[in-house]
């Protein structure tokens, strides 16, 4: 998921409620992975509580339109909960896999983009988020 940028990174004031679509994994240890990335998500990270740090450096790009967008380095999470489920939902549907959605908050103090996908579906791209509860 790359998330389309139109401001600097912000610092979060308070915790940010944002939502995180997972795909269920085969790893040992690794129950979930994102299912864009495909990045093995470790089970203490979901289940304990810990924070999920984005891997790497957060690099701004530019797409092919233009944009200013960040891709990799930075956790993707969606803005809205009704949007999330959908998407999330659309996804048990149509596409192999197990999709799994978790209500998640960006803790304050935290580094984050606020922006929209391809799709023109808000969401946020942040250094790290911690996993709240699963929501299915």
């Amino acid at each position: 998921m790359c998330l389309i940028i139109n401001s600097a990174a912000k610092v979060a004031e308070e915790d940010i409620i944002c939502y995180k679509m997972l795909e269920e994994c085969k790893l040992a240890g690794h129950p979930y992975m994102s299912p864009f990335q495909e990045n093995p998500i470790k089970h203490e990270i979901v289940y304990e509580l810990f924070p999920y740090i984005g891997e790497g450096d957060g690099t701004i790009q530019v797409d092919n339109c233009g944009h200013l967008i960040v891709s990799e380095g930075y956790i993707h999470t969606y803005k809205f909960k009704e949007v999330a489920e959908e998407i999330a939902k659309y996804y048990q549907r149509g596409v192999e896999g197990d999709y799994h959605l978790f209500e998640c908050k960006i803790p304050a103090g935290t580094e984050y983009y606020d922006g929209f996908d391809h799709n023109f579906i808000s969401g946020y791209a942040s250094e790290r988020i911690v996993f709240i509860k699963e929501l299915f």
